[in-house]
C-alpha cells in the first residue's frame, strides 16, 4: 500500500506531497489537470520505465518518492530520474531496477489502456488463465523439463553430425590431430619465443663481437705480429744505443695492456653466452607454430581448441553410438514426464478455464453486460513451450451473435469491463494490494458506473485502490475524494490537488454531472447518491 507520494518535477507538477488512504481514493478534475501525471508517477515509483519527455520542463532531473506498506513492515521508496540515468532506492539504499522491480512486483497492479492493449493481444491469454487456475508452479516445472528436452535433442543433433562427419573425413581428422601434437603447445608460447629469441639476438650480436676481441693472439692479430717482429728487431740492436730499451719497454706494455683487455673479454663473453643449439631450436619452433597457426585458425588458442575437438572426436568415435543410444533414452524419459506434466497442466487449466468463464460472466453481469457470452477457447495438450496448442478470448456482446476476438467486438468501454472482470477474477482473494485504476469508467452508463463502483468498493475493503475516474457513481462510493486542478503562474503551469470535504464534494459531483454550470438538478443528484453511499 502506498501511504504518501511525493513529486518534484514531473510534467506540470512543480512539487506535491500527497497522503493516501488504505482504502478507496478517487482522483477527479478536468481534462488536463494532472490526473494522468499522477497516475504516472505512481507507475514511474513502482518501477515502470521513466519517458524522459515528463521531465518538467526546464529541470534537469526528477524525483519521485514514497511511504508503502508491504505486509506489516513500511518501506521508503525512491526514484530519481535523469535524461541520462536513473537512480532507485530501498530504504535510501541504492539497488538495480531489478531488484527494485522485483521487491516491488507483487504489491501492485494498474488497469488502463495499457492493459486492454495487452487484453487485445491473444498472446496474453494464457498468461491470464494460468493465475486465474494457479498453475504457474507446474507450469514452471514443464518448462524445466522441456529445456531438458530441447537441450538433449539438441546434443543428440549435434553429436549424429559431428559422428556422420567424423566417418566422412576421418583420415583427415587423424593427420591434423597428429599433426597438431607433435609438438606440445602452451598458451602464450608463440609471445613468450619471440620475446626469447629477440633477447637472445641481442645478446649473440654482442657475444661475437667480444668474441674476436676476446681471441687477440699473436697467430691470429696482425697487431701482435707487428708488435713482435718490432721487439724482435728492437732485440737486435745495441743496447746501449739510445732510447732503444725505452721502446722495448713500452712495446712489452702494450702487449700487457692488449693481453689484459683480452682477460677482462673473456670474462665479459660469461654474460653475453648463448646456447646456439637452444636458439635454432626455438627459432625452428617459432616457424613450426606459426605454420600451425596460419592452417589452424591465426591463434594458439584456437589450435588448443581444435587440438582438443578432434581429440574428443577420435575418442568419442569408437563409443558415439552408444552414447547417442543413451541421449535417446533419457530424452525419452523427459518425453514421458513432460506428457505427464503437460496432461496435468492441460488438465488444470481446462478446469479453470470453466470457473473463470462463469467468475467474469458473474463480475460483467454486475457491470450491466448481463448478455454477453464469453468463451475460453483452449486447445488441446501439445509438447511446445506453452503445453498447448492455443488459448484465446472469444465473446459476443449481443445473443444470436457470432463469438468473435475481443479487438473486433469489444468497444473500448467493454474492454475497460471485461479487463476489470478478468483481473478481478484472478485477484479475488488478495490483501494489502494497491490497485491503479486509470479511467476504467469509459464509455460506461450511469447504471453500469455504479456497479463498478460497488465492485471496486468491495475490492478496497481489504486492498488500497487509487482511482482515477469521470463518473459521480464511482467518485461517490469513497470518502477519499481528491481534486486536481492546474494554476498558471507567471507563465508556468503548476498542478495542485485538494482534499474535498463533504460540501466540497457536492459540488464536485454535481459538476461531473452537469458541467461548470452546476444546476439544482445537478446539487440533488450529488447530494442523493452520497446519501445512498454513506
Amino acid at each position: 500500500m502506498l501511504e504518501k507520494l511525493k513529486i518534484i518535477n514531473l510534467a506540470i507538477i512543480d512539487s506535491l506531497e500527497v497522503d493516501f488512504s488504505n482504502s478507496f481514493n478517487v482522483l477527479t478534475g478536468e481534462s488536463g489537470s494532472g490526473k494522468t501525471v499522477l497516475y504516472k508517477s505512481i507507475t514511474y515509483l513502482f518501477g515502470q520505465r521513466f519517458k524522459k519527455g515528463d521531465l518538467r520542463k526546464g529541470e534537469n532531473k526528477c524525483i519521485i518518492s514514497g511511504e508503502i506498506c508491504i505486509g506489516d513492515r513500511k518501506y521508503s521508496i525512491k526514484r530519481i530520474f535523469t535524461k541520462n540515468n536513473t537512480k532507485n532506492f530501498i530504504n535510501d539504499e541504492a539497488v538495480k531496477l531489478n531488484e527494485y522491480s522485483n521487491f516491488l512486483a507483487k504489491s501492485w497492479e494498474s488497469y488502463g489502456q495499457h492493459e486492454q492493449q495487452l487484453l487485445i493481444d491473444e498472446t496474453n491469454h494464457l498468461g491470464y488463465l494460468d493465475l486465474f487456475s494457479k498453475t504457474e508452479i507446474l507450469y514452471q516445472e514443464y518448462l524445466i523439463e522441456y529445456e531438458n528436452y530441447l537441450k538433449i535433442d539438441n546434443e543428440i543433433k549435434i553429436l549424429q553430425k559431428e559422428l556422420d562427419d567424423f566417418i566422412d573425413n576421418k583420415e583427415l581428422y587423424e593427420f591434423q590431430y597428429k599433426e597438431l601434437n607433435q609438438i606440445d603447445i602452451k598458451d602464450d608460447e608463440d609471445i613468450e619465443l619471440k620475446e626469447s629469441i629477440s633477447e637472445i639476438k641481442k645478446n649473440k650480436d654482442v657475444y661475437e663481437k667480444i668474441y674476436k676481441l676476446s681471441n687477440l693472439n699473436e697467430s691470429h692479430s696482425d697487431t701482435f705480429v707487428i708488435i713482435n717482429s718490432s721487439i724482435d728487431l728492437l732485440n737486435d740492436l745495441d743496447s746501449n744505443k739510445p732510447g732503444s730499451n725505452n721502446l722495448k719497454i713500452r712495446l712489452n706494455e702494450y702487449v700487457n695492456e692488449l693481453n689484459d683487455i683480452k682477460f677482462e673479454a673473456s670474462k665479459l663473453l660469461q654474460e653475453f653466452y648463448y646456447n646456439q643449439n637452444e636458439y635454432d631450436e626455438m627459432n625452428r619452433r617459432l616457424v613450426k607454430i606459426n605454420e600451425l597457426k596460419r592452417k589452424y585458425g591465426g591463434t594458439i588458442p584456437s589450435l588448443i581448441a581444435y587440438s582438443n575437438k578432434l581429440k574428443l572426436l577420435i575418442e568419442n568415435s569408437d563409443n558415439a553410438d552408444s552414447l547417442i543410444e543413451q541421449k535417446i533414452k533419457n530424452k525419452n524419459k523427459i518425453k514421458i514426464k513432460l506428457n505427464d506434466l503437460g496432461l496435468q497442466l492441460y488438465k488444470k487449466r481446462k478446469d479453470g478455464s470453466l470457473n473463470l468463464i462463469l467468475k467474469i460472466k458473474d463480475f460483467l453481469a454486475a457491470m450491466g453486460m448481463p448478455d454477453i457470452d464469453f468463451v475460453v477457447s483452449l486447445g488441446l495438450f501439445e509438447m511446445n513451450k506453452f503445453a498447448l496448442e492455443e488459448c484465446c478470448f472469444y465473446i459476443t456482446t449481443n445473443k444470436g451473435e457470432d463469438l468473435k476476438s475481443l479487438g473486433r467486438v469489444a468497444s473500448g468501454g467493454e474492454l475497460s469491463r471485461i479487463m476489470m472482470a478478468i483481473k478481478l477474477s484472478i485477484n479475488l482473494n488478495t490483501n494489502n494490494k494497491l490497485y491503479l485504476l486509470d479511467e476504467i469508467d469509459a464509455g460506461l452508463s450511469g447504471k453500469e458506473a455504479d456497479s463498478i463502483g460497488a465492485i471496486i468498493k468491495s475490492l478496497s475493503l481489504n486492498n488500497q485502490v487509487i482511482c482515477i475516474t469521470h463518473l459521480p457513481q464511482i467518485a461517490s462510493k469513497t470518502n477519499n475524494h481528491y481534486k486536481l486542478f492546474k494554476e498558471v503562474i507567471n507563465g508556468r503551469t503548476y498542478c495542485k490537488y485538494i482534499k474535498l470535504d463533504k460540501s466540497s464534494r457536492i459540488n464536485e459531483l454535481a459538476k461531473m454531472v452537469s458541467g461548470k454550470d452546476i444546476t439544482l438538478e445537478s446539487i440533488d443528484f450529488a447530494k442523493g447518491i452520497l446519501d445512498k453511499n454513506g
